[in-house]
């Protein structure tokens, strides 16, 4: 009896260490299936961001080919099929307005001209160009993408979970290589005015813009009486003449404005010179009507004398006479002389 009871107590012991090692086993398996599993999301996480940035790649290149981005149907012409994250679901493709996807009808690009989108990521001057996400496993992204067309200033929030790459309008553009260093925002080109003659009626400056959603409208703000400027071309134009004004030298502020299709708007304020003596039309073009001038010989032993008053010069330069336009140059008997005239088409010299 003893033997018995002795006998299956051994029996039992062994079926406790069975059990134990069954036990083991089983917690030992379900730990390295869980970091199994870990190994396969970080990886397939890892693939997904690399195909995603591929993606991109090929997104920009078309882009900047046909001078838009893709709408929906194209991604078949880009991709061949519709792209996969690594868990075998659809990529999803979204742009931020759907002028984005359409030529600019007057520079037929729809990318460079760009200062601005309606929805933004991170910070209000971070403008979103387009994004593709994946809902890391499960079939649709927790993203909720703002209704199109978006307000304003729209945010982009990005719902943990999902695998996005965002391109923003300030990539995409330096990627299409738009504009150089401002990279399409509206700008106006000139670093000064010209100088100009008081009393005169023609005036040679004109002011260019960059960047932006062309057509432009120009204009001036708080201008003095007697200047305008057209606003389709950017003209400066005497209204009707230049007026001499007290404290106008060295300079009057004159602020130029400029916008752009898209309501986007821009200043700049220039110092211009109004003389009564001295040069005029100095800057970055000239003043005054030389008018078509001979081309006679030159004589190199050239001098110079000032008359009386200091208003004009003469030079024995050349054997015939020419007048200019409004008399603001005579060349009579080999003598030339320059001098002011307030008529229209006058230079200061």
């Amino acid at each position: 009896m003893a033997i018995s009871l002795l006998t299956c107590n051994r029996r039992g012991l062994a079926l406790i260490y069975i059990v134990f090692i069954f036990i083991f086993v089983a917690t030992l398996a379900t730990a390295g299936l869980k970091m199994y599993s870990s190994i396969v999301t970080r990886g397939n996480i890892n693939d997904t961001k690399s195909g995603l940035e591929s993606q991109v790649q090929m997104i920009t290149a078309w882009a900047v080919k046909n001078g838009r981005l893709p709408a929906n149907a194209d991604l078949i012409t880009i991709f061949g099929s519709l792209p996969l994250d690594a868990w075998g679901n659809s990529v999803v493709y979204k742009y931020t307005d759907s002028g984005m996807i359409a030529a600019d009808p007057t520079t037929g690009n729809s990318i460079c001209g760009r200062t601005s989108t309606p929805i933004y990521y991170s910070s209000n001057t971070n403008y979103v160009a387009f994004a593709l996400l994946s809902a890391g496993g499960t079939p649709n992204p927790l993203t909720q993408w703002p209704t199109l067309p978006a307000a304003a200033n729209t945010p982009l929030v990005i719902t943990q979970g999902d695998i996005t790459r965002i391109v923003t309008l300030n990539e995409l553009q330096a990627r299409a290589g738009c504009s150089g260093a401002n990279l399409g925002y509206l700008r106006i080109v000139n670093n000064e005015l010209p100088s100009v003659c008081a009393g005169s009626s023609t005036y040679p400056g004109v002011v260019y813009g960059n960047g932006g959603v062309p057509p432009y409208t120009w204009s001036l703000v708080s201008p003095p009486s007697w200047l305008s400027i057209n606003s389709s071309t950017g003209v400066l134009s005497p209204n009707p003449t230049i007026t001499s004004t007290a404290n106008n030298n060295p300079g009057y502020p004159v602020t130029i404005q400029l916008v752009d299709s898209q309501s986007t708007t821009v200043q700049r304020t220039y110092n211009l010179v109004v003389s009564n003596t001295g040069t005029c039309g100095s800057g970055n073009s000239s003043g005054g009507d030389l008018g078509n001038l001979a081309s006679p010989p030159i004589n190199t032993a050239a001098t110079g004398t000032p008359d009386a008053n200091g208003n004009s010069t003469t030079s024995a330069l050349f054997a015939q006479s020419i007048v200019t336009p409004n008399n603001s140059i005579q060349v009579t008997n080999n003598q030339i002389n320059f001098g002011y005239n307030a008529g229209n088409g006058s230079a200061c010299v």
